[in-house]
This record gives C-alpha cells, sequence and structure tokens, in this order.
C-alpha cells in the first residue's frame, strides 16, 4: 500500500489522498480536534469525552445491547446547584438481568457524525498499519 498525504483545500476540509489521488475529504476542524493536546498526556477529559461524543457512542453501540452503560458525574455546590470541579467517570451501570439492554431516550444525531468521522480517519490508517480495525480475539 502507498504512503497517505493530506492536504488543506478550500471550504473547509482536508483531502486524504493516496498516490495523489483524493479518497476522503474530512472537515478539517476533525482532524484539528484529533491533533489538538490534552491536558494529561496520554488522556482525553472526560467533558470533552462527553461532547465529542465518544460516550453516546460506547453506550449506544456496544454496551447497551449487553446492559451496561458507562456513567459519568460532576459534583454539584450543595448550596448553588452549580457544578464544582470536572466531570469524572462514575462507574457502569450493571441491568444485565434486562435482556433487552438499554436504550437512550434521545441520540444526538451530530455525536453519531461527529464518532463516524473519526472512526472513517483512522480505519484506513490502523488497517494498513495493523491489518485490521477492530483487535481479533
Amino acid at each position: 500500500m502507498s504512503d497517505l498525504t493530506f492536504e488543506t483545500t478550500d471550504g473547509g476540509y482536508t483531502a486524504v489522498k493516496r498516490d495523489g489521488e483524493t479518497v476522503h475529504l474530512i472537515p478539517t476542524h476533525l482532524l484539528e480536534e484529533i491533533r489538538r493536546p490534552q491536558t494529561r498526556k496520554g488522556y482525553v477529559e472526560v467533558e470533552r469525552f462527553i461532547e465529542e461524543g465518544y460516550l453516546q457512542e460506547v453506550n449506544r453501540q456496544f454496551l447497551h445491547p449487553l446492559g451496561l452503560a458507562l456513567t459519568v458525574a460532576v459534583n454539584v455546590d450543595d448550596d448553588t446547584g452549580e457544578e464544582k470541579g470536572p466531570w469524572y467517570l462514575a462507574g457502569v451501570q450493571d441491568y444485565r438481568s434486562d435482556l433487552e439492554g438499554m436504550i437512550f431516550t434521545e441520540i444526538d444525531p451530530v455525536k453519531v457524525d461527529n464518532v463516524a468521522k473519526q472512526a472513517e480517519v483512522r480505519r484506513e490508517v490502523r488497517e494498513k498499519a495493523l491489518g485490521y480495525w477492530v483487535q481479533p480475539g
């Protein structure tokens, strides 16, 4: 396989090219988000994990059908009701006794699209480097 190159185009997109041919057009802001530094090396802030749709999609696509849900929380001031401190991973809810699994009452389509686009950007590179998208069991 040949190397991928990236070229910024007009209109806010980055062209992913192979052998000079465009194979994908990706919104430039998504690539910038991927490259944005994190607060602690190797970690993403939980709030960003939520905002970008990863929490929703991990739950919707994997955990909910199994009757599980990754949950988050934030400390709240008892007097004012205002958030204080960062969001954190609170635990995993367990409803495995419900064979239908869990569902969201609402799905944010922007988050669905964001995670799908992030996966699209990474899939080809990962498959090229490792020979698979999801690690075989």
